[in-house]
C-alpha cells in the first residue's frame, strides 16, 4: 500500500503541507481584518466606503502578518523545540543537531522563524502590490 518515497519526495510534501496551513493562517488574518472592520462600522454607525480601495492593502498585510506570525510559530519556534513543523510530523521527518540528534532549541529555532518570514517579506516587497515598504 505504502510505497517508498524518497527523503526528497517527503519534504517536498511536508512543505505543501506547511505552505497550505499559512495559506489558513494568511485567510484567517484576512479574514479577522474584515470582521473588526465590520464591527467598527456597525458601532461607528459609519456610512462610509466599507469596500474602499485601501480595503485590498489592508487585507494583504493583516493576513501577511498572521501568516508570517503563524510561520515562525511553525517552522521556528516549534520546530526548534519539537524538532517538526507540522508538516515534518505528518512526513514523519525531524530537524536536529548533527552530532545528538536532538531538536535544535527554541532560539535557534526562532531566529530560523525570523529569517524565513524576512525573506518572505523581500519576496512580497519584490511583488508590485502597493504594500507599504520600508
Amino acid at each position: 500500500m505504502d510505497e517508498f518515497r524518497t527523503t526528497k519526495q517527503l519534504r517536498r510534501d511536508a512543505l505543501v503541507q506547511d505552505a497550505l496551513l499559512f495559506c489558513l493562517a494568511f485567510s484567517a488574518g484576512a479574514l479577522l481584518y474584515v470582521a473588526g472592520r465590520g464591527v467598527h462600522a456597525l458601532v461607528a454607525d459609519s456610512t462610509g466606503d466599507f469596500w474602499s480601495i485601501g480595503l485590498s492593502d489592508d487585507l494583504l498585510l493583516s493576513g501577511l502578518i498572521a501568516g508570517e506570525l503563524f510561520l515562525i510559530w511553525n517552522n521556528g519556534l516549534r520546530q526548534g523545540i519539537r524538532g517538526h513543523s507540522i508538516g515534518k510530523h505528518r512526513m514523519g521527518l525531524a530537524v536536529v543537531d548533527v552530532g545528538d540528534d536532538a531538536p535544535t532549541g527554541p532560539w535557534r529555532g526562532l531566529l530560523r522563524g525570523v529569517v524565513m518570514a524576512a525573506l518572505l517579506d523581500l519576496a512580497v516587497a519584490a511583488v508590485p502590490i502597493g504594500l507599504p515598504t520600508a
